[in-house]
């Protein structure tokens, strides 16, 4: 759904224009605070049964397939990764009926991860997920550095870009709410759009490529892609060593 952000459109935009320059440095995180307290309860999530990993798979795969669709087309796939991944509360209760003992599960998904990566063209990145961090509900930020200027984007403020060209002092803000920015002349004037206007875009463009018969995206093929950079961090981590994804 991030991919449909009128601000990553109108980022990716201005990469392909090549307004940032040669790709050199992309870094990503996505912080959330839901699980910082360890009486918090379990759920499905803490369980690599029911959910195959934690922070790693739930929110670093929107991190890797959006640097993907900004970058991807100039940088190349992600070869190599160094990933780490952490839990920090290794039990949590699991919520109880009245009149019943509470009881405790073990957590056996990550509670945070970092990557380090490499890009077929040598530019490199670094990805960061946390489901533990006071003071950020749901803060999903990608900076993207070039040789002419970066560009910054965070969900928490999901209605703005912030763009630096290579002469200019600092970044300048550009807000997302004219009429001629991504998606906005299917909205009323001058509305601030919240998360659940994605999945209004993200439905469009799919039920428009099917009454086109075009291919969508993200296809099945950019998922894998996404799962096999998951893969190889989960990989990295239990060898302690750099890995190639395969």
């Amino acid at each position: 759904m991030f991919r449909f952000v009128p601000a990553i459109q109108y980022a990716k935009a201005l990469i392909d224009d090549g307004a940032i320059g040669e790709i050199r440095h992309v870094r990503g995180e996505y912080l959330q605070d839901w699980l910082v307290d360890p009486e918090a309860p379990w759920t499905w999530r803490n369980s690599a049964e029911l959910s195959g990993t934690g922070a790693l798979g739930d929110l670093g795969a929107h991190t890797i397939d959006l640097a993907r669709f900004l970058v991807g087309e100039r940088v190349g796939d992600i070869v190599s990764v160094s990933g780490q991944l952490r839990t920090f509360v290794d039990e949590r209760p699991v919520p109880a009926e009245e009149g019943q003992a509470t009881e405790r599960r073990e957590v056996d998904v990550d509670d945070a991860f970092v990557a380090h990566v490499t890009f077929e063209n040598g530019a490199s990145g670094r990805f960061e997920a946390s489901r533990v961090v006071p003071g950020h509900d749901n803060d999903h930020t990608i900076t993207i550095h070039g040789s002419k200027g970066s560009i910054r984007f965070s969900s928490e403020r999901l209605n703005e870009l912030e763009y630096r060209a290579s002469d200019d002092r600092g970044y300048q803000t550009i807000p997302m709410v004219e009429f001629s920015d991504p998606y906005n002349d299917r909205w009323f004037p001058l509305t601030y759009l919240g998360l659940e206007h994605l999945f209004v875009h993200e439905n469009y463009e799919f039920l428009t490529s099917v009454t086109k018969s075009e291919a969508f995206e993200p296809s099945f093929e950019s998922g894998l892609a996404v799962q096999r950079v998951l893969d190889a961090i989960e990989r990295s981590d239990e060898t302690g060593e750099r890995v190639t994804v395969e």
